[in-house]
């Protein structure tokens, strides 16, 4: 069996809060469908650390 961690899931007032991204950023990405995202009733949870890597290959490709 792998060495697997569970996923941090965040809202999008949480990781605004990190400083990764300013949350009207994030609300935006949430809106073209582009964040790693679950839905527990009408409240989103991004996975925080798949948002990391995305962000990662985004600046690797410039």
């Amino acid at each position: 069996m792998k060495n697997e961690t569970k996923p941090s899931m965040m809202t999008i007032k949480q990781i605004a809060k990190t400083g990764l991204m300013p949350e009207n950023a994030l609300r935006q990405l949430l809106k073209e469908g582009k964040l790693p995202v679950v839905y527990i009733g009408k409240k989103a949870l991004v996975n925080y650390s798949k948002l990391c890597e995305l962000l990662n290959r985004l600046g690797d490709t410039e």
